[in-house]
Parts: structure tokens; C-alpha cells; sequence
């Protein structure tokens, strides 16, 4: 018994050395099966646990809590006595702005909390006093700032940044990098450009605020939970509803008591000391009023005084002004008579200077030449209209004799072509003669070999292979059938070939000769036709006419000129005696006024002795009156100083009281405070961070299972395949006495042993590796987290191990008993080869009859071995399908950015507007937006997040409603996915995005419910359901929202389009926006398209992961299916090799089997792809994304050469295991 058990522990291990090519294939298959699903699997949790460790190694925050008027101590210690709270922090922040390059950046500067929400500190240190500062690692990309550089901060706003800050410039000391932000967004602001850029870390007594800006609370318990899963979030959602319900209310009320109660106090301080203020200059007023009025009665005496002595003075001074009055009047005569004569004289010679200029000008002689010159061109001209017209009796001729040549041409080409057409059927003829008697040589050449290879056979007393037999029959029909054809077509060319080439040649002659005549005559006839058509163009040629009517006209025009130069000659001659006698005229007039002249000169002297006594008396008067006006000036100053002061207390007083009036009326609108309270999903980046890990869950819910799949059907033929091949040598043990579990379970130990290595190495492989690169392909969007945690996730491992096992041991151990239920006479005899069966192609006659004798060999082949058949069908399929879906996923991954932001919401940016802006504030926007330069259009819009219902579901969805419809294409484009059917909208119905209508389970027609923030609610028709892809969306109108919620809508944003995509340009376009009282913020879609582009991209790994393993498992099961096909058939091959086949053509022999298999395989696995494709696009999305269905065309072709490369590269490997077939070996009887 011992020795039986030595035996057979002996036979095991030589079993596993003889077939340890099928050892190593099980083992490969499982081991990829079990670490693929296993680490695909494992990679869900270890990215939760890699965030998870990051986040409790530096104490982030679970809760933050900030409100409109600040946080006090008070607030925390009522956060802290909360059930559930393990500690709550307050701490300061600010968003600023600094200069970098010219470019503003927008920076949000912290507080450093010390245990509390830890900075990593990467290079140098952390702050340790006001004035110093660690910048993020982020900026060094992009700010060029360093260690030791200086920041200066502003405030972005009106305010004044030394109201918060201690200090407003900070030296750089570190850097490093914030749990808060562990990807590359900040955030957004209300500052700058909207968006924030950067952090910075100062100590807390770098702030002068006397509140906080924020409360970070730490909830008990929620460290010891894995972030991103239920257990967390709900620990987490507990504490932050008690402290909504419980603590929120109450400290907003003690917070506005306090606020209220301080600032009232200071108003009422200030108005005590303005009463005073007014009391004492009331009194000071009084005093300098008396002054003025005793100084007033002083300056009206004097000034009575000096008014009578001014009365006589004025009196000589009227008698002298008349009488330069009157020798003014006769001066000015006198002037205007000197300027009438100057005027003639100017027009006098003006006239001479004209005449002059004319007669220089005009050039008689030049004038006749150039009219001779004239007449010379006009004669050229005509001559080289009269050459152009023989030109164009030449181009017709031309031209007709080419038309008349291409018409013979014509006429004669269908005879020529009908003797070509002869002579090509008769050189057919004797092609298809000699094609047939080759093919009959061949023929019976291949059949003379094998009745010489029967006769060998047949002379050494062995058995004809019925193969070898049916060879013989086919070859034999196939001369029997190929013996009339070549009779009839020997008959048909020597009848028919000689006599029809010689009647051809003498067509050819006739044909040529009847072509030459015809030639000639059509040649004459189209020349005097084409004479005949110019004479009738010429007489109807309009430019030929115009020509010859310009040439006219010149002449006609220079005879026009020679008339008026011989009138311009006459004209001059008359101009010159017209001058003369004006001359004489002129000289008369002067001398009379040179006369007049003098005696006006002696009256002038008389009056000057007269206005010299005057004067004397005019300078002592003003004296006098000099000394007056020195003395009302002084009491005027007085009057307005007083005047002054009295209003300068007046406006000082009153504006006192306004501004306490106004800080009285601040105080009463201070709004009651509110508190809001979020978690960890408010940070950037955080809550996107748990939808890539539900997306790798989803990935791996189905992408493995099919791999998987594939590798354990391949490993189970494998097995079973084994245990058929030693059937003999189980009947010879069955036999020989062993009883049925000795000799099974040396399959049974055999496939176990094979798959709990493979097993194991894949958990311990698989659970290591894969997760690695998907977690460091995430870290490429995540990038400060700096370690990955990956731990042996036994779960995954014993779920694909146990399958893996129990498949493979279940199918051997039902192999193993349908073999041994048999009894050893039956299991030592080889099975019955399957009964030759006509297949399908067969019927085919016009196909099967073209088909050589290799290609229905190969056929018959194929489907004769239908379970290798299907089984290569279903695993190449499946590897096919696999890649199919990896290229697929990238696809319908990558596109829906550009789709989203370029086709479906293709404005430039958002501007958010405050809720309380006047419609003034909203006008100056509009002015700004029309003003501002690269703004090319805006769209007012209400867009608003509520709840929207069905009988199926709720989900939050964007309610958009556009102000109007014009042009709103420019900013919302709506169409059908599939049909490409544009929709507008309408006020009988919504327009629903397609992501948002399959979460509702519902259509076209349908009903919803929308819930505004009112809580009213009302139904809506779906009028349509539109292409959409990131979030979710409903579109109305106006007049709709109006009917539904019986308000107009409040538009809250502004869409806008910009002029390109500079970042600089949006920089300056946000700042100047961000200006305006009505706006709260503004956004790029330029940043939101980066984020999602970065996010997606941590995909492609994954992706590459998919099809590289996808593609080793198709090289694997290729191998494996091509191994049992030839150690199936080495019996068969090695009868082939007998029969003088050489080694290249037995491979062919096989190969062409594997190509037919892999093509089928193909393109049953194009469809499964497909169909997986759709089903795990729908699987992987989130309820805010919705992925492309769409596989390009590439995806396809690139999954097909991977598989024909595999399978290039197995059929290479099979072809040394082909060469080893020995011949001899193989042909050995079984028995």
C-alpha cells in the first residue's frame, strides 16, 4: 500500500514536470485573475485610507464654523460643551491680495493653529513672530516667490488691511503645504479675481482683529473612522445638526446683543460731546457780530463826503469827452475813406497779379504741341485695335480645327474600342487556357504523389489514413472535373484565334484610312463656320465698338481744345487795357486825402492841454476813494470771516450729527448673525477626493468580475482538458486496482496546487501593485498627500482565491468522475474520433467550390472541435472586450469637458450679484460690462440649487431661467444626445438634462416637482430632455417660472463671454467687475475646466492599468488554448509531418485555425465591449456627472491590433513546441 502511495506522490510530481507548461499557465492565469480583482478591488479602501491617515496625522478639522459677525470665545466654549465634541478651536484668516510679475494673485492668509490642522512644513521653517510668513508649495510654481523674499498685502477692497492685520508686509520663512487644500484649487473669493491662488501661514498675534473668523471643531470618535465612508459621515452629521439646533441660535442672539449694545453706547458718547461743542460757538458768534455793525456806521460818513467832490470832477469830464468825440467821428470819416482807397489799390493790383500770373502761366506753344501729340496717339491707338481683331480671326481658326480633330476623334473611338474589345477576348481565351491546363497539371501531379504514398503504405502492411484516402478522391474529382473544361477551351482557341486576330488587323487598316479623309474635310468646314461666327461677335462686340467711339471722341475733344486756346489769347489782351485806366483814376484819389490829414492833426493838440487839467483833479479823487475802499474791504473781510466761521460751525456740527445719525441708522440694520457649518466636502478638492474613490468602487464592481471570468473558464478547460488527455492512464490505474480518489486527487492536488500559488501570489502581487499606481496616479490631482497607505486587504483576497479554488477544483473532480464512472476496458481504449459532418459553408456550393483545399480543411477543422471553438471565441472575446472597455472608458472620460464647456455652456465666466443690489447698482454694471474691453456679450440669468422630485426620486438640480432668448445659443446651447435635435424654450414646459431626467426616471411629457427656497412648491412639464454633462440642470422661461411660483425671477448671475482665454485678461476683467457695488463674485470656466480636466486625468492610469492587464491575459489565454489545441492534435500534426509537410507549413496548417478564431473572436469581443462599455459608463457615473456613451472608432482598432499582436506573438512561441513533434512518437499505436 505504501509503495502504491510512493508510486503515485512519484507520478504527481513528473506529471507537474512534463506538463509544467500547463502548470505555469493555470498558475499565470489565476495568479492575474485573483490580483487583478483583488487589487482593483483593494484600491477603493486604500485610497480612503491613504486620505484618511494624511488627514488624522494632521488633525484636520471635521467641522468649521464661521458667521457674518465674527466668532468670540463665548462661541467656543458653548461649541465645546456640545455632546459629541472633542474640541473646537477659533483661529483668524483674511483673504488679501499681492503682486507678482505685474500679475495681482489672490492669497488667503492664515493663522497658524500648532497641532491643529498641521502644515508640512517642506523647506525652512514655520513663523514664529508677526512679520514672517509660509507660503504654499503651490506658489513656487507659479509666483516665483522664495525663501527670504518680502510679500507686501493689500486689502483687494476699499477697507484698510492694518484693520486686521498687525502688519501688512511679511518676510517668507517656509514653505510647505495645508491639509485644507490638497489639490490644486484654492478656493474662491469675493476679492481680486475671484479665485483664490495661494495660502500663507503667519502666527496668530500677526492678526488685530478681536474676533475670529472661524471655529474648527474635532468631533469624538470620527478619527477612529475611515474618512469617506458612512461610519464617518454620519458621527460627523450628528454633531453638525446639534450644533445647527442646539448652540447656533442662541450664540447668534448673545452675538447681536453684544455688537448692538457696544456700538450704541460709543453713538450716545459721541452726541454728549457734539452738544457741547454747539453751546460754545453759539457764544463766540455773538461777540464778532457787535464788532462789525459799530465799524459799518464809521465807513457810510466818509463816504457821503467824498461823493460830492466826485460830482463836479465828472461834469468837466463830459464837456471834454464831446469834443473828442466829435474830432473822433471826423477822424474815423477820414480812415474810412483812406481804407476805401486802399481797397481800390489792393484790387488794382490784384488785377496786375493776376494778369501777370495768366500770361506766365499759359504756354501757348506747349498748349498746340500738346494737341498735335495727341492726334499722334489717337493714330496709334486705332492701329492696335485693328491688330487685336486679326488677332481674333487667327484664335478662332485655331480653335476650330482643334474642335473639328477632337469630333473625328470621337466618331472613329467605338469602332476602335470594338476591335480593341475583340482582341482582349481572344488574348482571354488563351489565358483561361492556359490557367486550366496548369491547374490540371497540378492536379494530377498531387495526385500521383498520393497514390504513391497509398502504395508505400499499402507495400508495408499499414493502414491508409482516411485522410490520406479522402486526399486521393478529392484530387481525383478535381481532374475528372478540370479534364472537359480544357478540352472545350483547346477546341474554342484553335477554331477561333488565329483567324480573329487577322481579321482585327485588317479593320484596324480600314479604319485608319476612313479616319484621315474625314479629318480633312471637317477641318475646312469648322474654318470657314468659325470666319463667318467672328464677323457676326465683331459687329455685336461692345468693346470693340467703345474703342472705336473713344478714338471718336479724342479727336472730337482736341479739336474742343484748340478753340479755347485761341479764346484764351483774346481774353488777356482785353484784361491789360482794363488795367490802365484804373491806375490813372487811383493816383487822384490820394492826394485829397493826404490833405485832410493835416488839419485834423492841429485839433488834436487842443484837446490834450484840456484832459492834462483833469487828470490832476481825477488823481487827488481817487486817492480819497482809495482810503474808502481800503476801509469797506477791511469790514467786508469781517463780515465774511464772520459769515464763514458761522457756517464753518454750522457744516462742522451738522456733520457730526449726521454721522451719528448714520452710525445710529448702521447699527439698527446690522442683520442678526448667522452661523454657518460645514464639513470637511466645503474644503477644495476634499468632497471630489471621496467621488474618485466611488469611482474606482465602481470600476471595480464590474471590470474585474469579467477578468476574472475569463481567466477562470480558461483555467477550467485547461483542467478539464488534462484529466480527458490521460483518460488511458486513468483506466490502466483503474485496472491495476487503485481505487477512485488515488487516482483523482493527483488532478485534484494538481489544480489545487496550481491555484492556490497562483492565489497567493496574486493577493500578495495584486493587493500591492495595483493599488500603488492607482493611488499615486490619483496623487497627480492630489499632490500634497504625502504617503500612501496600502495594507493586505484579506477580504478581496479570500473572495477571489475561494472562486478561484473552487471553480477550478469543482470542474477537475467532475472531470475526474465522468472518467472514472467508465469502466478500464472502455478507459484504455482512445475515444472514437467525432463522425465527419457536413458543415454549414458546405451547402454554400458557389462558395464552397471557390474555396482551395487548405481553407475547407482549416473550416472543417474549426468546427469540428466546437468546445475549442467556442472557449477561443469566449476568451479572446472577452480579452478583446476588456480592452475594448479600457480604450472606452477613456473616451467617454475625457470628452465630457470640452463637450460641456465648449458645446453645451460655452460662456467665458459667471458673475454672481448681491441679492441686495439696487437696480441703479445693477445698471452701472451693465455700463461696465458694455464698457470693458474683451467683454463680447453677457446674459442675465436666475440660476438657484433646489430640491426636484418625482414618484421615483429627489435630487438638487440647478433651476436656470434666462432673462430672454436672444442669442442665448451664445451662452446655452440645448439638443438631443443622440438625434441631434436642437430645442428651444417655451413656456408650456422645462428643459431637463439628461442626468437629471434618468435620476428621476422620467421623460418628454412627463411631470416634476421643484421646490424654490420658500419651500412653495409646483409641477412643471418636461417639455424635453437635453445633452448634459457635469451637474444637473433645469432650463424655463421667464414667464414660466412667473406661473409656477407666482413671482418674478430675481436674476442673481450674470453669464459672460470673453474675447480668448488669456488668464491675464480674465485677472483684469475680475478685478474691474469685482469693483462694482452689485457683485459679489466671479468665476472662470477656464478654472473649472482645469480642475476637472486634472481630476479626470488621474483616470488615465487607471485606464493603461486596464488594458495592459487585459492584454496579458489575452497573451496568456491565447497561449493556453493554443498549448491543448496541439497536444490535442499531435497525432494529427505529426501524420501531416509524415505525409513531406515541412515545418512552416504545419504551422500554417494550425495558424490559419488560430487567425480565423482570433478574427471571430474579435469581433464578438467589439460587441461584448460595447454592450460592457455602456453597462459600466452607467455603473461608474456619479449623480452630478454623466460620461460619454460614445467609443471612437480608434478605441476599436487599437483593441484589435493589441489582440492580433498577442496572438502574433503566441503563434511564434507554439511554432518551436510544433517543431518538436516527434514524428515517430506521436504515430505510435495507443494500445
Amino acid at each position: 500500500m505504501k509503495k502504491r502511495k510512493n508510486v503515485l506522490r512519484k507520478d504527481f510530481y513528473m506529471e507537474i514536470a512534463r506538463t509544467f507548461n500547463r502548470f505555469i499557465s493555470i498558475f499565470l492565469i489565476v495568479a492575474m485573475g485573483v490580483a487583478f480583482f483583488s487589487g482593483i478591488r483593494a484600491s477603493e479602501p486604500d485610497l480612503r485610507y491613504t486620505a484618511d491617515d494624511y488627514f488624522d496625522d494632521s488633525q484636520l478639522m471635521d467641522i468649521r464654523i464661521q458667521s457674518t459677525l465674527g466668532l468670540t470665545d463665548d462661541d467656543v466654549a458653548a461649541i465645546k460643551e456640545v455632546d459629541g465634541v472633542a474640541d473646537a478651536v477659533g483661529s483668524y484668516d483674511i483673504d488679501v491680495v499681492c503682486w507678482s510679475e505685474d500679475n495681482q494673485k489672490v492669497f488667503k492668509v492664515m493663522a497658524d493653529m500648532e497641532e491643529k490642522n498641521q502644515i508640512d512644513v517642506l523647506e525652512g521653517r514655520m513663523p514664529e513672530k508677526a512679520g514672517e510668513c509660509l507660503i504654499d508649495a503651490g506658489t513656487l510654481e507659479n509666483h516665483n516667490f522664495e525663501i527670504g523674499d518680502t510679500i507686501t498685502f493689500e486689502s483687494g477692497d476699499d477697507s484698510d488691511i492694518l484693520d486686521t492685520l498687525t502688519t501688512n508686509t511679511f518676510t517668507v520663512v517656509g514653505i510647505g503645504s495645508s491639509p485644507e487644500y490638497i489639490t490644486f484649487t484654492r478656493g474662491s473669493t469675493t476679492i481680486g479675481d475671484g479665485e483664490l491662488d495661494s495660502f500663507a501661514i503667519v502666527t496668530p498675534d500677526s492678526f488685530s482683529s478681536e474676533v475670529y473668523t472661524k471655529v474648527d471643531v474635532w468631533v469624538e470618535g470620527a478619527a477612529d473612522e475611515v474618512c469617506y465612508t458612512d461610519g464617518y459621515d454620519e458621527k460627523v452629521a450628528e454633531v453638525l445638526s446639534r450644533l445647527e439646533d442646539t448652540v447656533a441660535d442662541a450664540r447668534c442672539e448673545a452675538r447681536y446683543n453684544e455688537v448692538y449694545g457696544e456700538a450704541m453706547g460709543e453713538i450716545q458718547d459721541a452726541q454728549d460731546e457734539l452738544d457741547d461743542a454747539r453751546s460754545q460757538a453759539e457764544e463766540e458768534l455773538a461777540d464778532a457780530l457787535a464788532t462789525l455793525e459799530s465799524s459799518e456806521a464809521e465807513l457810510e460818513e466818509g463816504e457821503n463826503t467824498v461823493a460830492q467832490e466826485q460830482k463836479t470832477l465828472e461834469d468837466g469830464w463830459t464837456e471834454l469827452l464831446d469834443g473828442e468825440a466829435q474830432l473822433a467821428s471826423g477822424k474815423n470819416e477820414l480812415d474810412a475813406q483812406a481804407s476805401s482807397l486802399a481797397s481800390a489799390w489792393q484790387q488794382y493790383y490784384d488785377g496786375l497779379e493776376q494778369y501777370n500770373a495768366q500770361a506766365a502761366q499759359t504756354d501757348f506753344a506747349a498748349a498746340r504741341q500738346a494737341i498735335a501729340d495727341g492726334r499722334a496717339q489717337i493714330d496709334s491707338q486705332e492701329a492696335l485695335l485693328n491688330q487685336q481683331i486679326s488677332d481674333i480671326y487667327a484664335q478662332a481658326e485655331t480653335a476650330a480645327t482643334q474642335t473639328a480633330t477632337q469630333q473625328v476623334e470621337e466618331a472613329f473611338a467605338q469602332q476602335t474600342s470594338e476591335i480593341d474589345a475583340q482582341e482582349s477576348a481572344l488574348n482571354e481565351l488563351k489565358d483561361g487556357l492556359a490557367k486550366i491546363k496548369s491547374q490540371y497539371d497540378q492536379t494530377s501531379e498531387a495526385l500521383s504523389q498520393v497514390n504513391e504514398q497509398i502504395e508505400a503504405l499499402n507495400a508495408a502492411g499499414q493502414t491508409v489514413p482516411e485522410e490520406l484516402s479522402a486526399q486521393q478522391a478529392s484530387l481525383g474529382a478535381a481532374q475528372s472535373q478540370l479534364k472537359p473544361q480544357l478540352d472545350a477551351l483547346q477546341e474554342q482557341y484553335d477554331s477561333q484565334y488565329d483567324s480573329g486576330m487577322a481579321q482585327i488587323a485588317a479593320a484596324r487598316t480600314a479604319l485608319e484610312e476612313a479616319k484621315a479623309g474625314a479629318l480633312d474635310s471637317a477641318v475646312a468646314q469648322a474654318v470657314e463656320a468659325a470666319r463667318k461666327q467672328v464677323d457676326e461677335q465683331l459687329a455685336q462686340n461692345e468693346e470693340i465698338i467703345s474703342a472705336r467711339q473713344a478714338i471718336n471722341d479724342a479727336r472730337t475733344q482736341l479739336d474742343s481744345q484748340e478753340q479755347q486756346l485761341n479764346a484764351g489769347e483774346q481774353a488777356l489782351a482785353d484784361a491789360k487795357a482794363q488795367l490802365d485806366a484804373s491806375y490813372s483814376q487811383l493816383v487822384s484819389a490820394q492826394a485829397q486825402i493826404d490833405s485832410a490829414y493835416s488839419q485834423l492833426a492841429d485839433n488834436e493838440a487842443l484837446l490834450a492841454d484840456s484832459r492834462a487839467q483833469l487828470e490832476d483833479g481825477q488823481s487827488q479823487l481817487e486817492d480819497a476813494l482809495s482810503q474808502l475802499e481800503e476801509g469797506r474791504q477791511e469790514l467786508e473781510d469781517g463780515w465774511q470771516e464772520y459769515e464763514e466761521a458761522k457756517a464753518d460751525a454750522k457744516a462742522e456740527l451738522d456733520d457730526g450729527q449726521k454721522e451719528i445719525d448714520d452710525a445710529r441708522a448702521d447699527v439698527e440694520e446690522i442683520e442678526y448673525p448667522q452661523w454657518y457649518v460645514t464639513d470637511r466636502s466645503s474644503l477644495p478638492g476634499n468632497a471630489e477626493f471621496g467621488e474618485n474613490a466611488d469611482r474606482i468602487k465602481a470600476i471595480g464592481e464590474i471590470f474585474p468580475v469579467l477578468f476574472f471570468l475569463v481567466a477562470a473558464l480558461i483555467s477550467l478547460t485547461t483542467m478539464t482538458r488534462m484529466v480527458e488527455e490521460e483518460r488511458i492512464q486513468i483506466g490502466t490505474l483503474k485496472a491495476l486496482g487503485y481505487n477512485k480518489w488515488s487516482i483523482a486527487k493527483k488532478y485534484i492536488y494538481y489544480a489545487l496546487l496550481a491555484t492556490i500559488t497562483g492565489s497567493i501570489v496574486g493577493v500578495l502581487f495584486g493587493e500591492k501593485v495595483f493599488p500603488y499606481i492607482i493611488v499615486n496616479a490619483y496623487k497627480i490631482v492630489y499632490p500634497y498627500i504625502p504617503n500612501t497607505t496600502i495594507p493586505y486587504d484579506l477580504y478581496y483576497g479570500l473572495m477571489a482565491s475561494l472562486a478561484a479554488i473552487i471553480c477550478i477544483t469543482a470542474a477537475t473532480v467532475l472531470a475526474c468522475y465522468k472518467e472514472l464512472i467508465a469502466t478500464p476496458a472502455a478507459l484504455m481504449r482512445p475515444v472514437p474520433p467525432k463522425q465527419g459532418r457536413r458543415i454549414l459553408l458546405e451547402r454554400v456550393s458557389p462558395l464552397w467550390r471557390r474555396l482551395s483545399f487548405t481553407q475547407k480543411s482549416t473550416l472543417r477543422n474549426l468546427f469540428r472541435y466546437k468546445k475549442r471553438f467556442f472557449m477561443t471565441i469566449f476568451g479572446i472575446g472577452g480579452c478583446m472586450a476588456l480592452m475594448v472597455v479600457g480604450f472606452g472608458l477613456k473616451d467617454s472620460i475625457k470628452g465630457i469637458v470640452e463637450l460641456q464647456y465648449s458645446k453645451i455652456q460655452p460662456y467665458s465666466g459667471m458673475v454672481i450679484l448681491d441679492e441686495e443690489a439696487s437696480q441703479d447698482e445693477k445698471d452701472l454694471l451693465y455700463n461696465t460690462l458694455d464698457e470693458t474691453s474683451g467683454v463680447n456679450g453677457y446674459k442675465d440669468v436666475y440660476m438657484l440649487n433646489m430640491d426636484v422630485s418625482s414618484a421615483d426620486d429627489t435630487v438638487e438640480a440647478y433651476v436656470v431661467v434666462p432673462k430672454d432668448q436672444e442669442n442665448l445659443d451664445q451662452f446655452l446651447y440645448f439638443d438631443d444626445r443622440v438625434t441631434g435635435e436642437e430645442y428651444e424654450l417655451g413656456d408650456s414646459g422645462v428643459i431637463i438634462s439628461e442626468k437629471t431626467a434618468s435620476l428621476l426616471g422620467v421623460g418628454a411629457g412627463d411631470t416634476i416637482t421643484i421646490q424654490s427656497d420658500n419651500f412653495t412648491s409646483d409641477e412643471v412639464t418636461i417639455s424635453a430632455v437635453c445633452e448634459n454633462y457635469v451637474g444637473n440642470y433645469i432650463y424655463m422661461t421667464p414667464t414660466l417660472y412667473e406661473q409656477t411660483f407666482g413671482e418674478e425671477p430675481p436674476f442673481n448671475t450674470v453669464l459672460i463671454r470673453i474675447d480668448g482665454d488669456s488668464e491675464k485678461v480674465q485677472d483684469q476683467i475680475g478685478q474691474i467687475l469685482l469693483g462694482e457695488e452689485a457683485v459679489v463674485s466671479v468665476s472662470y470656466m477656464d478654472s473649472i475646466k482645469a480642475s476637472l480636466n486634472d481630476m479626470l486625468s488621474s483616470l488615465d492610469i487607471i485606464i493603461v492599468v486596464l488594458i495592459i492587464s487585459a492584454g496579458m491575459l489575452a497573451f496568456i489565454v491565447l497561449y493556453n488554448l493554443n498549448n491543448i489545441n496541439i497536444n490535442e492534435r499531435r497525432r494529427e500534426l505529426a501524420s501531416i509531418k509524415v505525409l513531406g509537410f515541412y515545418d512552416l507549413e504545419v504551422a500554417a496548417y494550425v495558424y490559419r485555425e488560430n487567425v480565423y478564431l482570433t478574427l471571430i473572436g474579435m469581433i464578438f469581443g467589439c460587441i461584448l465591449g460595447k454592450i460592457l462599455h455602456q453597462f459600466i459608463i452607467v455603473t461608474v457615473e456619479i449623480d452630478s456627472c454623466m460620461f460619454s456613451r460614445v467609443i471612437y472608432w480608434p478605441s476599436y482598432v487599437y483593441s484589435m491590433l493589441l489582440t492580433l499582436v498577442f496572438s502574433i506573438l503566441v503563434n511564434v512561441a507554439m511554432f518551436y513546441k510544433l517543431r518538436k513533434i516527434d514524428m515517430v512518437e506521436s504515430l505510435k499505436s495507443v494500445e
